[in-house]
Protein backbone atom coordinates (compact mmCIF):
# COMPACT_ATOMS: atom_id res chain seq x y z
CA UNK A 1 0.00 0.00 0.00
CA UNK A 2 2.75 2.12 1.19
CA UNK A 3 4.80 1.64 -2.23
CA UNK A 4 2.07 2.29 -4.25
CA UNK A 5 0.88 5.90 -2.21
CA UNK A 6 4.79 6.57 -2.99
CA UNK A 7 4.82 5.40 -6.61
CA UNK A 8 2.15 8.06 -7.44
CA UNK A 9 3.78 10.40 -5.65
CA UNK A 10 6.80 10.10 -7.63
CA UNK A 11 4.43 9.44 -10.67
CA UNK A 12 2.68 12.73 -10.26
CA UNK A 13 5.92 15.28 -8.75
CA UNK A 14 7.93 17.53 -11.20
CA UNK A 15 11.35 17.29 -10.75
CA UNK A 16 14.57 18.83 -11.99
CA UNK A 17 18.09 17.19 -12.49
CA UNK A 18 20.87 18.41 -10.83
CA UNK A 19 24.06 18.83 -13.17
CA UNK A 20 26.89 17.46 -10.93
CA UNK A 21 29.94 18.78 -10.63
CA UNK A 22 32.32 16.15 -12.43
CA UNK A 23 31.23 14.07 -15.51
CA UNK A 24 33.40 11.88 -17.14
CA UNK A 25 33.31 8.90 -19.44
CA UNK A 26 34.81 5.85 -19.52
CA UNK A 27 33.58 2.93 -21.92
CA UNK A 28 30.62 3.88 -22.49
CA UNK A 29 30.07 4.79 -18.78
CA UNK A 30 29.34 7.95 -17.06
CA UNK A 31 30.69 8.82 -13.65
CA UNK A 32 28.88 11.57 -12.19
CA UNK A 33 30.08 13.52 -8.94
CA UNK A 34 28.06 15.87 -6.91
CA UNK A 35 30.20 18.08 -4.70
CA UNK A 36 27.56 19.69 -2.84
CA UNK A 37 25.55 16.40 -2.13
CA UNK A 38 28.40 14.05 -1.22
CA UNK A 39 27.16 11.58 -3.27
CA UNK A 40 28.43 9.75 -6.66
CA UNK A 41 27.16 6.84 -9.28
CA UNK A 42 28.05 5.35 -12.40
CA UNK A 43 25.77 5.45 -15.30
CA UNK A 44 25.08 3.34 -18.58
CA UNK A 45 23.96 5.98 -21.59
CA UNK A 46 20.53 4.99 -21.02
CA UNK A 47 20.08 5.78 -17.05
CA UNK A 48 22.31 8.70 -18.14
CA UNK A 49 19.44 10.16 -20.97
CA UNK A 50 16.91 9.12 -18.17
CA UNK A 51 18.37 11.43 -15.61
CA UNK A 52 18.67 14.26 -18.06
CA UNK A 53 14.88 13.84 -19.03
CA UNK A 54 14.29 15.10 -15.90
CA UNK A 55 14.04 19.49 -16.57
CA UNK A 56 11.44 20.64 -14.58
CA UNK A 57 8.21 20.73 -17.04
CA UNK A 58 7.32 16.87 -16.74
CA UNK A 59 6.33 14.79 -14.54
CA UNK A 60 7.64 11.15 -14.42
CA UNK A 61 4.39 9.17 -16.32
CA UNK A 62 5.41 11.99 -18.88
CA UNK A 63 8.75 11.16 -19.30
CA UNK A 64 8.23 7.51 -19.02
CA UNK A 65 5.79 7.65 -21.87
CA UNK A 66 8.55 9.37 -23.87
CA UNK A 67 10.58 6.57 -24.42
CA UNK A 68 8.58 2.87 -25.31
CA UNK A 69 11.26 0.81 -23.82
CA UNK A 70 11.09 2.91 -20.28
CA UNK A 71 7.39 2.06 -20.11
CA UNK A 72 8.53 -2.12 -19.20
CA UNK A 73 10.89 -0.73 -16.59
CA UNK A 74 8.37 0.83 -14.37
CA UNK A 75 8.79 -0.65 -11.33
CA UNK A 76 13.04 -0.33 -11.80
CA UNK A 77 12.34 3.12 -12.19
CA UNK A 78 10.36 4.21 -9.38
CA UNK A 79 13.01 2.39 -7.34
CA UNK A 80 15.98 3.95 -9.16
CA UNK A 81 13.66 7.96 -8.64
CA UNK A 82 12.94 6.87 -5.50
CA UNK A 83 16.84 6.79 -4.55
CA UNK A 84 17.85 9.85 -6.85
CA UNK A 85 15.16 11.56 -5.10
CA UNK A 86 16.52 10.71 -1.49
CA UNK A 87 19.45 11.50 -2.69
CA UNK A 88 18.85 14.94 -4.10
CA UNK A 89 20.02 13.96 -7.59
CA UNK A 90 16.48 14.50 -8.49
CA UNK A 91 14.71 17.32 -6.73
CA UNK A 92 11.92 19.41 -6.44
CA UNK A 93 12.16 23.16 -6.42
CA UNK A 94 9.78 23.80 -3.84
CA UNK A 95 11.67 21.68 -1.46
CA UNK A 96 15.40 21.58 -0.52
CA UNK A 97 17.53 18.30 -0.65
CA UNK A 98 18.51 16.61 3.11
CA UNK A 99 21.80 17.33 3.66
CA UNK A 100 24.03 14.04 3.44
CA UNK A 101 26.36 14.92 6.70
CA UNK A 102 28.34 12.31 8.59
CA UNK A 103 27.03 12.56 12.51
CA UNK A 104 28.93 14.40 14.47
CA UNK A 105 31.97 12.20 15.57
CA UNK A 106 33.65 10.80 18.36
CA UNK A 107 37.52 9.89 18.64
CA UNK A 108 38.10 7.00 17.01
CA UNK A 109 42.06 6.75 16.93
CA UNK A 110 44.70 8.07 19.58
CA UNK A 111 48.32 7.78 18.21
CA UNK A 112 50.83 7.54 21.34
CA UNK A 113 54.81 8.37 21.04
CA UNK A 114 55.43 6.48 23.21
CA UNK A 115 59.15 7.72 23.23
CA UNK A 116 61.55 9.79 21.78
CA UNK A 117 64.61 7.05 21.54
CA UNK A 118 65.63 4.69 18.17
CA UNK A 119 67.88 2.62 17.30
CA UNK A 120 68.21 3.68 13.44
CA UNK A 121 68.38 6.38 11.33
CA UNK A 122 66.05 5.94 8.49
CA UNK A 123 66.87 8.22 5.87
CA UNK A 124 62.67 8.92 5.24
CA UNK A 125 61.80 9.22 8.85
CA UNK A 126 58.70 11.49 9.59
CA UNK A 127 60.10 12.01 12.75
CA UNK A 128 63.58 12.49 12.87
CA UNK A 129 63.48 16.17 14.32
CA UNK A 130 62.69 14.72 17.62
CA UNK A 131 64.57 10.97 17.77
CA UNK A 132 67.05 11.02 20.61
CA UNK A 133 66.06 14.08 21.98
CA UNK A 134 64.85 14.94 25.89
CA UNK A 135 64.49 10.91 26.57
CA UNK A 136 64.42 11.91 30.23
CA UNK A 137 61.33 14.42 30.11
CA UNK A 138 59.69 11.45 29.04
CA UNK A 139 56.41 9.94 30.47
CA UNK A 140 55.87 6.43 32.10
CA UNK A 141 53.45 4.11 31.00
CA UNK A 142 51.50 4.35 34.22
CA UNK A 143 50.61 8.00 33.42
CA UNK A 144 50.04 7.36 29.13
CA UNK A 145 47.62 4.67 30.83
CA UNK A 146 45.73 6.74 32.95
CA UNK A 147 45.29 9.28 30.34
CA UNK A 148 43.63 6.41 28.33
CA UNK A 149 41.13 5.66 30.90
CA UNK A 150 40.59 9.34 31.93
CA UNK A 151 39.66 10.31 28.49
CA UNK A 152 37.85 7.07 27.50
CA UNK A 153 34.64 8.49 27.30
CA UNK A 154 34.87 10.61 24.01
CA UNK A 155 36.02 7.91 22.41
CA UNK A 156 34.00 5.43 20.48
CA UNK A 157 32.67 1.79 21.36
CA UNK A 158 35.77 0.38 19.95
CA UNK A 159 38.43 3.07 19.20
CA UNK A 160 42.21 2.18 17.83
CA UNK A 161 45.66 3.20 19.43
CA UNK A 162 48.59 3.10 17.81
CA UNK A 163 51.73 2.95 19.82
CA UNK A 164 54.54 4.78 17.63
CA UNK A 165 58.28 5.84 18.27
CA UNK A 166 60.62 6.20 17.89
CA UNK A 167 61.01 2.76 18.46
CA UNK A 168 58.38 1.09 21.47
CA UNK A 169 60.74 -2.35 22.16
CA UNK A 170 63.53 0.51 23.75
CA UNK A 171 60.77 1.00 26.44
CA UNK A 172 59.48 -2.03 26.62
CA UNK A 173 59.15 -1.49 30.68
CA UNK A 174 56.59 0.92 29.88
CA UNK A 175 53.98 -1.52 27.38
CA UNK A 176 52.95 -3.71 30.18
CA UNK A 177 51.07 -1.23 32.43
CA UNK A 178 49.58 0.80 28.64
CA UNK A 179 48.58 -2.37 27.06
CA UNK A 180 46.91 -3.68 30.60
CA UNK A 181 44.74 -0.34 30.00
CA UNK A 182 44.25 -0.44 26.60
CA UNK A 183 42.94 -4.07 26.98
CA UNK A 184 40.70 -3.18 29.91
CA UNK A 185 39.12 0.03 28.27
CA UNK A 186 38.79 -1.71 24.97
CA UNK A 187 41.21 -0.09 22.46
CA UNK A 188 42.21 -2.23 19.55
CA UNK A 189 45.85 -1.84 19.63
CA UNK A 190 48.63 -1.85 17.29
CA UNK A 191 52.30 -1.49 17.79
CA UNK A 192 54.28 -0.20 14.91
CA UNK A 193 58.08 -1.25 15.18
CA UNK A 194 60.68 -1.39 13.18
CA UNK A 195 61.53 -4.88 13.82
CA UNK A 196 64.96 -5.21 14.82
CA UNK A 197 64.81 -5.63 18.79
CA UNK A 198 61.67 -8.64 18.82
CA UNK A 199 62.62 -11.31 21.93
CA UNK A 200 61.45 -13.28 23.88
CA UNK A 201 59.47 -11.18 26.40
CA UNK A 202 57.72 -9.02 23.59
CA UNK A 203 56.33 -12.27 21.90
CA UNK A 204 54.74 -13.02 25.53
CA UNK A 205 53.38 -9.58 25.94
CA UNK A 206 52.04 -9.18 22.38
CA UNK A 207 50.19 -12.95 22.71
CA UNK A 208 48.94 -11.88 26.67
CA UNK A 209 47.32 -8.96 24.69
CA UNK A 210 46.50 -10.01 21.72
CA UNK A 211 48.94 -7.13 20.04
CA UNK A 212 48.71 -6.14 16.45
CA UNK A 213 51.95 -5.48 15.51
CA UNK A 214 53.13 -3.29 12.58
CA UNK A 215 56.77 -4.21 11.62
CA UNK A 216 58.75 -1.73 8.75
CA UNK A 217 59.94 -3.21 5.92
CA UNK A 218 60.53 -0.65 3.06
CA UNK A 219 60.88 -3.53 0.18
CA UNK A 220 60.97 -7.09 -0.68
CA UNK A 221 64.86 -7.38 -0.66
CA UNK A 222 68.26 -6.28 1.25
CA UNK A 223 68.94 -3.71 -1.24
CA UNK A 224 65.75 -1.90 -1.19
CA UNK A 225 65.43 -1.53 2.11
CA UNK A 226 68.52 -1.58 3.60
CA UNK A 227 69.28 1.66 1.76
CA UNK A 228 66.62 2.61 3.98
CA UNK A 229 66.88 1.47 6.87
CA UNK A 230 70.75 0.12 7.88
CA UNK A 231 72.97 -2.60 6.10
CA UNK A 232 71.61 -6.14 7.58
CA UNK A 233 68.63 -4.77 8.97
CA UNK A 234 66.36 -6.65 6.15
CA UNK A 235 67.31 -10.15 7.39
CA UNK A 236 67.39 -9.08 10.80
CA UNK A 237 63.32 -7.92 10.27
CA UNK A 238 62.26 -10.65 8.11
CA UNK A 239 63.66 -13.28 10.78
CA UNK A 240 61.77 -11.36 13.61
CA UNK A 241 58.80 -11.37 11.27
CA UNK A 242 58.81 -15.27 11.22
CA UNK A 243 58.46 -15.22 15.13
CA UNK A 244 55.90 -13.09 15.21
CA UNK A 245 53.97 -15.30 12.88
CA UNK A 246 55.26 -18.43 14.10
CA UNK A 247 53.86 -17.44 17.55
CA UNK A 248 50.29 -16.52 16.02
CA UNK A 249 50.67 -13.15 16.30
CA UNK A 250 48.55 -10.78 13.87
CA UNK A 251 51.67 -9.50 12.11
CA UNK A 252 51.02 -6.39 9.16
CA UNK A 253 54.46 -5.33 6.78
CA UNK A 254 54.39 -1.81 6.08
CA UNK A 255 56.41 -0.37 3.28
CA UNK A 256 56.53 3.77 3.00
CA UNK A 257 56.26 4.10 -0.98
CA UNK A 258 58.40 6.33 -2.47
CA UNK A 259 60.32 6.54 -5.88
CA UNK A 260 62.82 3.80 -5.54
CA UNK A 261 60.60 1.23 -4.46
CA UNK A 262 57.12 1.38 -6.07
CA UNK A 263 58.32 -0.76 -9.02
CA UNK A 264 58.69 -3.37 -6.19
CA UNK A 265 54.85 -3.82 -5.30
CA UNK A 266 54.24 -7.03 -6.48
CA UNK A 267 57.54 -8.57 -4.68
CA UNK A 268 56.26 -6.94 -1.75
CA UNK A 269 52.67 -8.75 -1.70
CA UNK A 270 54.49 -12.16 -2.91
CA UNK A 271 56.74 -11.70 -0.02
CA UNK A 272 53.99 -11.49 2.54
CA UNK A 273 51.64 -13.77 1.36
CA UNK A 274 54.53 -16.39 1.78
CA UNK A 275 55.61 -15.58 4.98
CA UNK A 276 51.82 -15.49 5.87
CA UNK A 277 51.48 -12.37 7.25
CA UNK A 278 48.20 -10.94 7.97
CA UNK A 279 48.66 -8.10 6.14
CA UNK A 280 50.68 -5.51 3.86
CA UNK A 281 50.66 -2.40 3.96
CA UNK A 282 51.68 0.28 1.43
CA UNK A 283 51.44 3.83 1.93
CA UNK A 284 52.52 6.75 0.08
CA UNK A 285 55.45 8.34 1.76
CA UNK A 286 54.56 11.52 3.65
CA UNK A 287 57.34 14.66 3.00
CA UNK A 288 57.85 15.26 6.32
CA UNK A 289 61.24 14.54 8.70
CA UNK A 290 63.72 13.52 7.05
CA UNK A 291 61.64 13.66 3.71
CA UNK A 292 61.36 16.89 3.71
CA UNK A 293 64.55 17.41 3.14
CA UNK A 294 64.09 16.02 0.12
CA UNK A 295 66.40 12.69 0.11
CA UNK A 296 63.66 10.45 -0.88
CA UNK A 297 60.72 11.88 -3.36
CA UNK A 298 57.19 10.30 -2.27
CA UNK A 299 55.46 7.79 -4.74
CA UNK A 300 52.49 8.82 -6.87
CA UNK A 301 49.22 7.56 -4.78
CA UNK A 302 47.91 7.13 -8.09
CA UNK A 303 50.38 4.93 -9.22
CA UNK A 304 50.11 2.94 -6.64
CA UNK A 305 46.49 2.54 -6.60
CA UNK A 306 46.77 1.56 -10.10
CA UNK A 307 49.47 -1.25 -9.26
CA UNK A 308 47.77 -2.54 -6.16
CA UNK A 309 44.02 -2.90 -7.72
CA UNK A 310 45.44 -4.55 -11.07
CA UNK A 311 47.48 -7.30 -8.73
CA UNK A 312 44.55 -7.54 -6.46
CA UNK A 313 42.31 -8.13 -9.62
CA UNK A 314 44.93 -10.62 -11.53
CA UNK A 315 45.93 -12.48 -7.95
CA UNK A 316 42.59 -12.46 -5.80
CA UNK A 317 44.88 -14.51 -2.72
CA UNK A 318 46.47 -11.44 -2.19
CA UNK A 319 43.09 -9.39 -0.90
CA UNK A 320 43.38 -10.69 2.42
CA UNK A 321 46.47 -8.83 2.81
CA UNK A 322 44.29 -5.80 2.28
CA UNK A 323 43.05 -3.67 5.10
CA UNK A 324 45.23 -0.77 6.17
CA UNK A 325 46.75 0.39 2.81
CA UNK A 326 46.31 3.53 1.31
CA UNK A 327 44.34 2.17 -1.37
CA UNK A 328 42.00 -0.02 1.20
CA UNK A 329 41.28 3.38 3.17
CA UNK A 330 40.29 5.49 -0.24
CA UNK A 331 38.04 2.72 -1.20
CA UNK A 332 36.28 2.85 1.79
CA UNK A 333 36.11 6.31 2.31
CA UNK A 334 34.34 6.56 -1.60
CA UNK A 335 31.97 3.92 -0.95
CA UNK A 336 30.75 5.03 2.38
CA UNK A 337 29.78 8.91 0.80
CA UNK A 338 28.96 11.35 3.55
CA UNK A 339 29.65 14.81 3.29
CA UNK A 340 32.57 15.65 6.50
CA UNK A 341 34.29 18.70 6.36
CA UNK A 342 37.89 17.05 7.78
CA UNK A 343 40.32 14.35 7.57
CA UNK A 344 39.23 14.28 11.11
CA UNK A 345 42.41 15.50 12.67
CA UNK A 346 41.48 17.23 15.77
CA UNK A 347 37.66 15.45 16.42
CA UNK A 348 38.73 12.03 15.48
CA UNK A 349 42.13 11.45 16.14
CA UNK A 350 44.74 12.84 18.96
CA UNK A 351 48.48 12.27 19.82
CA UNK A 352 49.87 11.98 22.88
CA UNK A 353 53.36 12.45 22.35
CA UNK A 354 56.50 11.28 24.31
CA UNK A 355 56.73 14.24 26.65
CA UNK A 356 52.97 13.92 27.52
CA UNK A 357 52.06 16.89 24.88
CA UNK A 358 48.54 16.37 23.18
CA UNK A 359 48.01 16.96 19.77
CA UNK A 360 45.33 17.55 17.07
CA UNK A 361 47.06 14.01 15.61
CA UNK A 362 50.11 12.37 14.34
CA UNK A 363 51.09 14.42 11.65
CA UNK A 364 50.11 18.01 13.24
CA UNK A 365 51.95 18.18 16.23
CA UNK A 366 53.44 21.89 15.58
CA UNK A 367 54.26 23.21 18.83
CA UNK A 368 51.26 26.41 18.20
CA UNK A 369 48.65 23.35 18.30
CA UNK A 370 49.74 21.88 21.48
CA UNK A 371 46.14 21.64 23.48
CA UNK A 372 48.48 20.96 26.80
CA UNK A 373 50.61 18.27 28.50
CA UNK A 374 48.81 15.63 30.96
CA UNK A 375 51.69 16.78 33.37
CA UNK A 376 50.17 20.04 34.02
CA UNK A 377 48.45 20.67 37.24
CA UNK A 378 45.59 22.87 35.49
CA UNK A 379 45.24 20.16 32.12
CA UNK A 380 41.84 18.97 31.60
CA UNK A 381 41.39 16.75 28.53
CA UNK A 382 37.47 17.11 29.17
CA UNK A 383 37.37 20.70 28.65
CA UNK A 384 40.40 21.31 26.45
CA UNK A 385 38.69 18.87 24.01
CA UNK A 386 35.37 21.13 23.87
CA UNK A 387 35.82 24.51 24.96
CA UNK A 388 39.99 24.65 23.45
CA UNK A 389 40.21 28.03 21.48
CA UNK A 390 43.51 26.93 19.63
CA UNK A 391 41.85 23.45 18.72
CA UNK A 392 38.25 24.98 17.69
CA UNK A 393 39.86 27.16 15.67
CA UNK A 394 42.59 24.54 13.75
CA UNK A 395 39.66 22.26 13.43
CA UNK A 396 37.81 25.68 10.62
CA UNK A 397 41.08 25.97 9.30
CA UNK A 398 41.67 22.41 8.47
CA UNK A 399 37.72 22.37 7.21
CA UNK A 400 37.65 22.12 3.32
CA UNK A 401 34.04 23.42 3.58
CA UNK A 402 35.98 27.17 5.51
CA UNK A 403 35.35 29.76 2.95
CA UNK A 404 38.81 30.29 2.81
CA UNK A 405 40.02 26.69 1.92
CA UNK A 406 41.48 26.39 -1.57
CA UNK A 407 39.37 23.02 -1.60
CA UNK A 408 35.79 24.20 -0.94
CA UNK A 409 34.75 23.80 -4.55
CA UNK A 410 36.59 20.73 -5.39
CA UNK A 411 34.43 17.76 -7.00
CA UNK A 412 36.06 15.16 -4.74
CA UNK A 413 36.52 17.03 -1.29
CA UNK A 414 34.15 14.76 0.44
CA UNK A 415 36.72 12.03 -0.57
CA UNK A 416 40.14 13.87 -0.53
CA UNK A 417 39.27 15.96 2.41
CA UNK A 418 41.94 18.26 1.58
CA UNK A 419 44.93 15.58 2.01
CA UNK A 420 47.28 15.59 5.18
CA UNK A 421 46.89 19.30 6.35
CA UNK A 422 50.10 18.16 8.75
CA UNK A 423 51.86 17.72 5.12
CA UNK A 424 50.42 21.10 3.33
CA UNK A 425 51.60 23.27 6.49
CA UNK A 426 55.34 22.42 6.63
CA UNK A 427 55.49 22.61 2.65
CA UNK A 428 52.71 25.55 2.66
CA UNK A 429 53.09 27.53 5.79
CA UNK A 430 49.19 27.31 5.45
CA UNK A 431 46.04 25.04 6.41
CA UNK A 432 44.08 26.99 3.55
CA UNK A 433 46.38 25.71 1.00
CA UNK A 434 45.72 22.75 -1.64
CA UNK A 435 48.11 19.43 -0.92
CA UNK A 436 50.95 19.64 -2.63
CA UNK A 437 50.15 16.36 -4.56
CA UNK A 438 46.57 17.93 -4.79
CA UNK A 439 45.93 16.70 -8.50
CA UNK A 440 47.64 13.18 -8.05
CA UNK A 441 44.92 12.82 -4.87
CA UNK A 442 41.94 13.93 -6.92
CA UNK A 443 42.50 11.42 -10.13
CA UNK A 444 43.36 8.92 -7.10
CA UNK A 445 39.42 9.64 -5.93
CA UNK A 446 38.42 9.71 -9.28
CA UNK A 447 40.29 6.41 -10.49
CA UNK A 448 38.35 4.63 -6.83
CA UNK A 449 34.99 5.78 -7.37
CA UNK A 450 35.53 3.71 -10.83
CA UNK A 451 37.18 0.33 -9.06
CA UNK A 452 33.90 0.39 -6.43
CA UNK A 453 31.39 0.60 -9.75
CA UNK A 454 33.75 -1.99 -11.52
CA UNK A 455 34.76 -4.11 -8.97
CA UNK A 456 32.48 -4.06 -6.02
CA UNK A 457 34.24 -7.36 -4.66
CA UNK A 458 37.72 -5.97 -4.91
CA UNK A 459 37.62 -5.44 -1.62
CA UNK A 460 35.21 -6.33 1.41
CA UNK A 461 33.93 -3.07 3.03
CA UNK A 462 33.71 -2.95 7.34
CA UNK A 463 29.79 -3.64 6.80
CA UNK A 464 30.90 -6.66 5.20
CA UNK A 465 33.83 -7.76 7.43
CA UNK A 466 31.41 -7.67 10.25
Amino acid sequence: MFDRIFNYKINNSIYDFRIPGLAEKRDGKTLMVWNELAYWTVTDDELNDFLHSFDGRKVLSEIIDSNPEWKNKSNDIYECVKTFVEKGVLYSRKKPAAENRADNPKIENITVNITYKCNLSCSHCYFSENLNRNTSAEISGREIASFLKSSRKHFVKAPSLFLLGGEPLIVGDKLEAVLAEASKSGFETTLSTNGTLIGDDFIAMARKYKLKVQVSLDGPKPEINDFIRGKGTFEKILKNVELLIGNKIHTVLCMSCHDGNIGFIEEYYKLAHALKADGARIIPLKVLGNAFAGKLKPASIREIISKCSSLFIKNKSYRKLAGTDAMSILLESCYYSSKRSSCGSGTQTILLDADGSVYPCLNANFDFLRIGNIREKNFRFDLEWEKSKRLNEFRNNVSVDNDLSECRDCAVKNWCLGGCHGETYKLKNSFFSKPHNCDDLKQSVIDCLWLISDYPDLLKTEKEKS
